[in-house]
């Protein structure tokens, strides 16, 4: 990438160039239906989008129980602060797959990602052992992420899917035309 990136002060706008080679390495992937469960806990936190949501979030939030709750407060704050799930775990095509990477994650690394919420944030007792990287809270944390994959996404992961393999190709597209 060329260093000559330009920033437009009125507009707060940086524009990188890409060289060829660049543009060679870029890849687009789906991440996949852990990191789609994360958002789906951060936007059923959230009261935007009602016209788009609310049906999903109506239907949704009741079904999440258990420790569900718990973990969506912990890795997604209606006003910001997800957890970096994605970068942590990487692409998994399954919901097992991401979850057995999650629970098999370095410990240095998992209380590095969770170290970001800081102590402010208010949380269940036995999230403090997820930020200890103690396993058996990981596994809790998989857990509850596995009910609540199963009651928010997985119904609808069809669709989903299809919606990101349509966005990945339109993506692909643009950038051959020069997009």
């Amino acid at each position: 990438m060329k260093h000559s990136a330009q920033a437009n002060e009125e507009v707060g706008v940086l524009r990188l160039h890409f060289t060829t080679e660049d543009l060679a390495r870029v890849k687009i992937n789906l991440l996949g239906p852990l990191a789609e469960t994360t958002l789906s806990l951060w936007n059923l936190q959230r009261r935007d989008g009602k016209a788009l949501f609310h049906g999903w979030r109506a239907r949704t939030s009741p079904l999440i129980t258990g420790d569900g709750p718990d973990a969506a407060r912990f890795l997604s704050s209606p006003d910001g602060g997800l957890v970096d799930l994605f970068t942590l775990v990487g692409t998994a095509e399954s919901m097992g797959e991401g979850l057995e990477r999650l629970v098999s994650s370095p410990q240095g690394r998992l209380r590095a990602e969770f170290a970001v919420l800081g102590a402010s944030r208010r949380r269940a007792q036995w999230l403090s052992g997820v930020m200890a990287a103690d396993q058996g809270a990981v596994q809790r944390l998989a857990a509850a992420l596995h009910h609540c994959h199963r009651v928010a996404v997985a119904p609808y992961w069809g669709r989903i899917h299809h919606h990101l393999d349509g966005e990945v190709a339109r993506r692909g597209r643009l950038m051959v035309r020069g997009g």
